[in-house]
């Protein structure tokens, strides 16, 4: 995993940083991007595909290129995932001072209950200790915030002094948020009660504190010390895991829970609003009782993901050709999530090692609210003008409020000149407008993928459009994408879930593609631009978990010809537990190769990082 190894002040400046580093990323990639990017007119005839007579999409056979199976914990476990790092602290230093002792201080200490804890230093580990009298709790807060509700920290507790399941034998640890003594979360260790919990105190508008108390999975007892805690954030709902030992055995899943409500019906604080969210920070929660003490040597604050849900969705050019560079193939990815919570990351997969590396994180924002994504968005790069266009699958009620109603989805589209294949970005978005069957429940839209089309001159897309059994495939002249949309064909199938389109190019062609369950395959092929004509499955053979995977299909220059891969994920379950949560990544490769190239302006890098 990519750490972050030196503690200094400008790199914990508060709340500044994440935005900072994302906008020197931003404004180097941008600088590069451009000087490479095509912005010379070509006919039509030098767009067309230079593959004539090839294998049909429908009678190619797949074989295995590569698979993710086991994605969490172990291929892809926390030391080998892909990660953006936030903040580290090794506890080398003392690299804390306490309030009165003037600004300047890295680490701000809370003290949440009673007095009397105390903490040393030395051989890079911090022990917090009580020498007696009833038990008392601190927390240290670092000055790092995440930029939005999504991200994960991992704390390593060394040694825990009290005895399990002993009442008044205090000796916690854990990773919350915090705002002020008032207000704080955090999920981790209760030693005394024997188990991993959640405990919120917060403070309504009226003044009122509500404190709650929510027991993690009790098939799992409490990790016996050395072990890590790694705990996600997700807007309003975390995911906790633990592994014990130093590395060599397996993370336990200890199962999710929502924060923010603090026990009531309606959230206390709602960490979607953007002024809520920016109030509290991450912090190392701590209790001791009398002649109790706990180390800890590691705290670290990362966005990160276990491959994910949904996608991987090439990033593309207008006409659908994949964006390659030095053999890495550009994905849309969404991190691994619970609940349909999640936010958005570009990733590149090595064609030749299959490594992946996370390239850039993208949170988006309607109004002033986060919206939480599920399914993997598509970006597309515009050569032309230099920009990239976002289609995001986000949970949500409406543009004002995209939180009211977590069962329905909707399809938002950001147009942006930064350059978002680097670095941390924010961005602002707006609603599609296409069109849908139902508009309560599970009837939102999703799962958009398109094309500009240059012989039609319009703009089409394939997408889910009544919920889970319905896709359609709509065009609009509007290059906003945001009005003007007309379906051109709809498929609908209540017994199965249909879900996942892409519009591919095979053989000069144009192809739409979606999950099937009930075709060879999982998998269907149909005419362009309809998601119903001569539906074909695929000749593969694949061991899917709980639901069909979502295809895609690239074309990749390859010795003057093309290679297709088949690059898809299916959805999975941590230990059959956490629904939603993590995908097994599967790549095919064609055993026909085409000659010539699908998109010949492309045999070659379009661009420079």
């Amino acid at each position: 995993m990519a750490r972050e190894m030196e503690n200094n002040e400008s790199l914990l400046n508060r709340r500044s940083y994440l935005k900072t580093a994302g906008a020197i990323a931003t404004a180097a990639g941008s600088a590069g991007f451009a000087a490479g990017s095509f912005t010379d007119s070509q006919t039509n005839s030098e767009q067309k595909s230079a593959v004539a007579d090839g294998t049909p999409l429908e009678k190619m056979t797949w074989e295995i290129d590569r698979t993710w199976r086991d994605v969490l914990p172990k291929e892809f476990g926390l030391e080998e995932t892909p990660a953006v790092p936030l903040y580290r602290w090794s506890m080398a230093a003392q690299p804390f001072r306490s309030a009165e002792e003037g600004a300047g201080n890295m680490i701000e200490k809370h003290q949440l209950k009673r007095t009397g804890i105390e903490q040393t230093i030395e051989a890079g580990t911090m022990t917090v200790s009580k020498s007696s009298g009833n038990f008392g709790a601190m927390g240290y807060e670092p000055r790092c915030h995440p930029v939005a509700p999504f991200f994960s920290g991992m704390l390593r507790v060394e040694e825990s002094s009290g005895t399990p399941g002993t009442q008044g034998s205090v000796s916690n640890a854990g990773i919350g948020l915090i705002q002020d003594d008032n207000n704080y979360l955090w999920i981790g260790s209760n030693v005394a009660d024997n188990k991993l919990q959640l405990f919120e105190k917060l403070t309504d508008e009226t003044g009122t504190t509500h404190t709650n108390t929510v027991a993690f999975d009790t098939d799992y007892s409490l990790p016996s010390a050395p072990f890590d805690l790694y705990v996600i954030f997700q807007g309003d709902h975390i995911s906790c895991l633990v592994r014990e030992g130093n590395g060599e055995k397996d993370w336990k899943y200890y199962g999710d829970a929502r924060i923010g409500y603090a026990g009531t019906t309606k959230p206390v604080c709602d960490f979607f609003d953007k002024p809520t969210w920016e109030s509290f920070n991450p912090y190392i929660h701590t209790a001791c009782s009398g002649g109790e003490s706990v180390t800890l040597s590691d705290f670290e604050l990362f966005h990160s993901y276990q491959i994910g849900v949904r996608g991987p969705v090439p990033v593309t050019h207008k006409n659908g050709a994949p964006l390659i560079k030095d053999e890495k193939l550009y994905c849309a990815l969404t991190p691994g999530a619970v609940n349909h919570r999640g936010y958005q990351t570009i990733a590149t997969i090595d064609l030749e090692t299959f490594q992946i590396e996370m390239e850039a994180v993208l949170f988006a924002e309607a109004k002033t609210d986060y919206i939480s994504n599920y399914v993997a968005s598509h970006v597309i790069y515009d050569d032309t003008n230099d920009e990239f266009t976002i289609m995001w699958s986000g949970f949500g009620n409406g543009p004002n409020d995209p939180k009211q109603d977590d069962g329905f989805q909707r399809i938002w589209v950001t147009h942006t000149e930064e350059n978002i294949l680097n670095g941390t970005h924010y961005l602002e978005a707006v609603d599609s407008n296409l069109p849908r069957s139902n508009t309560v429940g599970n009837g939102g839209y999703h799962d958009f993928n398109g094309i500009y089309d240059e012989n039609a001159e319009k703009w089409r897309a394939v997408y889910n459009s009544g919920g889970i059994d319905e896709v359609s495939i709509a065009e609009t002249t509007d290059e906003s994408l945001t009005s003007g949309w007309t379906v051109l064909d709809s498929y609908r199938d209540s017994a199965n879930q249909i879900e996942g389109g892409r519009i591919v190019k095979v053989n000069g062609e144009y192809k739409v593609l979606y999950a099937d369950p009930s075709m060879a395959g999982q998998m269907v092929s149909c005419e362009y631009p309809t998601v119903s004509t001569n539906r074909t499955g695929f000749d593969l053979e694949i061991n899917t978990n709980d639901e069909a995977p979502h295809p895609s299909v690239v074309p990749v220059p390859y010795n003057g010809g093309t290679k297709y891969k088949l690059i898809t994920m299916d959805e999975t379950k941590i230990y059959d537990k956490a629904e939603t949560s993590h995908g097994a990544l599967w790549m095919y490769e064609a055993k026909t190769q085409a000659d010539g190239y699908e998109f010949p302006k492309w045999t070659t890098t379009a661009f420079e990082n």
